[in-house]
């Protein structure tokens, strides 16, 4: 359960995190979504029970997804539009590599 809270979490608030990026928030939501996930992540350390560490993957797991969704609003409005399909691969191979080499 408590790997599963993370990818949930992602889940569950994509649709409804698409709908409110647009590329002319994604460069602040960008800079506040990556000062979210550090905290998060510095959080970790701090987390001794269960329901601690749930809370901290709940956190991570959204702003993880938010960051994620911020940076292809930005990416994608700002490659010319016969190149996004190539963008957007680029991006999401990039994104998901880390997690193929753990």
């Amino acid at each position: 359960m408590l790997i599963s809270v993370y990818s949930l979490t992602g889940l569950i608030a994509r649709p409804f995190i698409s709908a409110v990026i647009t590329p002319v928030n994604a460069r602040r939501i960008i800079i506040l979504s990556s000062v979210s996930v550090f905290i998060s992540l510095i959080l970790y350390a701090f987390a001794l029970h269960i329901p601690g560490i749930i809370a901290i993957r709940i956190i991570h797991g959204l702003t993880y997804v938010v960051l994620g969704t911020a940076v292809m609003a930005a990416v994608v409005a700002s490659v010319p539009a016969n190149q996004s399909g190539r963008a957007f691969g680029v991006i999401r191979i990039i994104t998901i590599l880390p997690f193929a080499v753990l």
